[in-house]
This record gives structure tokens, C-alpha cells and sequence, in this order.
């Protein structure tokens, strides 16, 4: 079966926000539902901007490009047509860069969380 060409490759993303949350020695099942879990949010925040900005029209054209391309997975046949929607391209990034900030912060935020509990008993 042929490659399908791919514009956007989430595990990329995936694996930056996992590699950057340093979660240290976790066991592979634990590490695959953090990494399904953060491609859904992915999907999820994608959806959302395109929900919140698409114009009749614009969702004319991405089901046009979606019947053309059934080889492509949605999230493709979004970055194809994002050059034919004002500032798209910018707001999707955007949103994936806000998505994760808010992970890499959960997590930092947990970190200290842990760090401090850990000094606060020493000390006691």
C-alpha cells in the first residue's frame, strides 16, 4: 500500500510536549494513553479554531477538498486549504502553540507541586 502524502505530522507535536514535560520513567502503557491523550486535545483544539473561524464557504471548500482527497486525513486537508482562508494558517498555529504551552505549564506547575511536598517533609 502507497505512503499517503501527510502536511501535518502530530506526533511531532506529541512528541515534543512529552519530551518537554520530562515525565521521566513512566511504563509504556501509561506513556501511550499521555500520547493518545495529548493527539486528541490536538484534534480537539484544531477542530475547535476551524469551528470558530470557518465560513460557509470555507467549509464548502474543505468538504470539496475532503471528497477530492479521501487518501487525506482531515487534519491534511485543513493545512491545504488554509492558504485560501485569511490568516488560517496563523490562527491554527496559534492554536497549537497555545495548546502547548498549556501542557508544557500543567506540567511544570506539577513538577513544583511535587518539588515543594518533597521539601516541606524533609523539613519536618
Amino acid at each position: 500500500m502507497p505512503k499517503k502524502p501527510q502536511y501535518f505530522d502530530p506526533k511531532l507535536f506529541v512528541d515534543k510536549v512529552m519530551r518537554d514535560c520530562d515525565f521521566g520513567d513512566i511504563d509504556a502503557k501509561t506513556r501511550d494513553a499521555l500520547q493518545e491523550g495529548i493527539q486528541r486535545r490536538l484534534a480537539e483544539r484544531i477542530v475547535a479554531t476551524i469551528i470558530d473561524s470557518f465560513s460557509e464557504r470555507e467549509f464548502a471548500l474543505l468538504e470539496k477538498v475532503m471528497e477530492d482527497h479521501p487518501e487525506l486525513d482531515d487534519i491534511d486537508c485543513i493545512m491545504l486549504i488554509s492558504t485560501e482562508i485569511k490568516n488560517l494558517q496563523e490562527r491554527l498555529e496559534k492554536a497549537i502553540m497555545d495548546l502547548y504551552e498549556e501542557m508544557t505549564y500543567d506540567a511544570k506547575q506539577i513538577e513544583q507541586a511535587m518539588n515543594n511536598r518533597e521539601q516541606a517533609e524533609q523539613t519536618a
